[in-house]
């Protein structure tokens, strides 16, 4: 199996779990034999990563996982998380004007 290689990219994400961070892109090569291998990941946190890529029907995918250390392997296993298809991605980013906006109302009812 091949190395995964790390591009930087100049994306900045805010998580409530760390501050500010640059987001660090992997290309996972092509020859990986897993059936739904992901294209690409962009880790969003110190544990939390989201991957795109295709199905075998060719559909492509979101996947949102939670990455967890093994200690006797010393590879990173994939936990919980949702794989959404890019009909479901589009309509939350659709809706993502809409969710800002109810965000902001609930700070600023914890606020006062």
């Amino acid at each position: 199996m091949k190395k995964r290689s790390y591009v930087k990219t100049n994306a900045i994400i805010y998580d409530s779990d760390q501050e500010v961070n640059e987001v660090e892109e992997t290309d996972i090569t092509p020859g990986d034999e897993q059936s739904c291998q992901p294209k690409k990941s962009f880790h969003i946190s110190r544990k939390k990563t989201l991957s795109l890529g295709q199905f075998q029907n060719g559909d492509a995918f979101i996947d949102i996982r939670e990455l967890y250390p093994c200690k006797k392997s010393k590879k990173v296993r994939r936990g919980r998380g949702i794989c959404l298809t890019l009909t479901q991605w589009r309509k939350i980013v659709g809706l993502m004007p809409e969710i800002e906006q109810s965000i902001r109302e609930i700070l600023s009812k914890n606020e006062a």
